[in-house]
């Protein structure tokens, strides 16, 4: 079936396989679209640029410590996902060669901020999870993330969320608990899209009566917990 040999070229799944380096005859496959290396012991994706008609990239669950460099030449990436690695910094200059990027996963690595130049997704990606990092404050990247509708940030050390992250932005979904809020935002949460979750649950609460800051992480965990 020459159909279904084509779909196998294109897409191919290498998760739980132990790997260490990424096989040759997955490299000399120009026409790769899909490429999933799940729960491996991968420390680099060395070569990776040779697939340079990539759209999806899964490379969650192996031991990267230092952000590829290569996924630069990736340029119709528009699925990337390297949670649960041990990355600490992202270089500058990979996200602007990734106009078409609309997933981005780096939730549980140790990251404390993220490379200005994510701003030049701005028009493209839709859902951002850095949750489970080090972030101490927030990435001001993602507030030029005009077309962002999902974003997670649970789980980092965030005292204080700016306004300006709810203000013009496609927000829906939106996890921000396990994290050292130190006051409630009333008037951030007052300028959220009803369609954003937590919202009605907060914003009425707040209105009725006034909330010290644990008051108000309880009642942000208590709602997030129904999402």
């Amino acid at each position: 079936m020459p159909g279904r040999e084509q779909d196998c070229l294109r897409e191919v799944t290498l998760s739980t396989q132990r790997l260490r380096v990424l096989p040759p005859a997955v490299l000399n496959n120009p026409a790769l679209e899909s490429l999933d290396l799940d729960r491996n012991k991968l420390r680099s994706i060395a070569g990776i640029s040779k697939l340079g008609n990539l759209k999806k990239l899964i490379v969650s669950k192996n031991e990267i410590v230092d952000f590829p460099n290569e996924i630069q030449s990736l340029i119709y990436l528009e699925k990337l996902e390297l949670n649960q690695n041990q990355i600490r910094v992202i270089p500058e200059g990979i996200f602007c060669h990734l106009p078409r990027l609309k997933h981005l996963r780096l939730n549980n690595n140790r990251l404390g901020a993220l490379p200005r130049d994510l701003a030049a997704c701005r028009g493209s990606l839709q859902y951002l999870n850095i949750s489970n990092n080090l972030f101490r404050t927030f990435p001001q990247p993602v507030l030029q993330l005009a077309n962002l509708q999902e974003l997670h940030v649970q789980n980092n050390i965030l005292r204080q969320l700016p306004r300006e992250l709810f203000q013009g932005q496609a927000l829906k979904t939106f996890k921000a608990n396990g994290n050292p809020l130190r006051e409630p935002p009333s008037e951030v949460l007052g300028n959220l899209s009803p369609s954003v979750s937590t919202v009605d649950a907060i914003s009425t609460a707040l209105k009725c009566s006034f909330l010290t800051s644990s008051d108000w992480l309880c009642l942000l965990l208590f709602v997030d917990a129904f999402y």
